[in-house]
């Protein structure tokens, strides 16, 4: 038996109300030829059992049960046992629409592209809102990487594994994985460490999938690890300096880094009815101390971005304490 062109990988936790109908849209697929490869991921629901139900029914489906262990864990796993050409990732509450793999491999087949990027759709399930992402139908050569981070970043589209097509020779020679450490930002590292080892990105204004936001996450669980935060802030900014090659798109990186300080401090005013006031400022104080000298212009361009000094939004308190550090430190940088 030949091996597929293409490995769908699916990891599943808790998803049974969701599942039938993501499965149906990746079997609905007008390009055929794939695996997919469903990984429970300890689920305490039925979500197993319905599995093992479209396995019966269909032998492109091979089933994988697992303890608990998150979803970068039950990625890799399928990551191992993948036998396609080329990777594509589905979310167990997402769809697929049914071009996704028609369009991905066909922009790869003609562009020689290393990874394929689609345009998508978001709904936001508790306010009932559809965004579509549309990207650009554009080819971008290695020494193009700095636009091509302006763009996805643009529209949410690097942060995500889902909306892109990997070609699987590149993951195994370079032992490209999820990294089970982070609980945040771990798609975005996956890939920035995968466009290291690529040539050629192709993106395309064709959207293959519609990305369903089902609960409004508190921002605010994301920022109890401070110090884990900045630690990934580093490690991003580190990957995407290294691809970037013109100055323009260097700044930008700094600017995105910044983004990140500016993310920990709007985060603890969403906060604020599980932190006190000191411990507010005293984290924001360390917070600001964290920035590296000479970061000060991008961090304050990051702040009139982010409308960090706005009354109306993640307000810095104003009080005269703040303002006297906050002249300090910025001061310093």
């Amino acid at each position: 038996m030949k091996d597929p062109v293409v490995s769908i990988i699916v990891p599943i936790y808790n998803s049974e109300q969701y599942l039938p109908q993501c499965l149906d849209s990746i079997l609905s697929q007008t390009y055929t030829d794939f695996e997919l490869l469903l990984v429970d991921d300890g689920s305490k629901d039925r979500s197993g059992t319905i599995c093992d139900e479209y396995a019966m029914k269909d032998l492109r489906i091979r089933v994988f049960h697992k303890e608990n262990g998150g979803v970068s864990a039950a990625r890799n796993l399928a990551l191992q046992e993948a036998r396609g050409k080329y990777i594509c990732f589905c979310d167990s509450d997402d769809e697929m629409r049914d071009c996704h793999l028609q369009t991905l491999i066909s922009i790869e087949e003609k562009t020689g592209a290393d990874m394929v990027v689609g345009s998508y759709r978001s709904y936001i399930v508790h306010t009932k809102r559809t965004h579509i992402f549309v990207l650009k139908d554009r080819t971008y050569e290695e020494d193009e990487f700095g636009i091509l981070l302006y763009d996805l970043r643009k529209k949410g589209s690097l942060g995500v594994p889902w909306n892109k097509l990997f070609k699987t020779n590149i993951i195994r020679n370079h032992h490209i994985s999820f990294d089970t450490t982070l609980d945040s930002y771990e798609d975005e590292v996956f890939n920035l460490e995968y466009l290291q080892y690529a040539g050629k990105v192709t993106s395309t204004s064709v959207i293959v999938y519609n990305y369903i936001l089902r609960s409004n996450m508190s921002l605010s669980q994301r920022f109890i690890e401070l110090n884990k935060h900045l630690q990934i802030a580093s490690i991003i900014f580190h990957l995407d300096s290294k691809l970037v090659k013109d100055n323009k798109s260097q700044e930008r990186v700094k600017l995105n880094y910044m983004r990140h300080y500016v993310n920990c401090i709007s985060w603890l005013y969403l906060r604020e009815k599980w932190i006190s006031r000191k411990e507010r400022f005293s984290t924001m104080e360390k917070i600001l101390c964290n920035i590296p000298k000479g970061y000060g212009k991008y961090f304050r361009a990051a702040c009139r971005q982010e409308h960090i000094y706005s009354r109306n939004k993640y307000i810095i308190d104003l009080s005269m304490r703040t303002l006297v550090v906050l002249k300090k430190i910025l001061g310093r940088l």
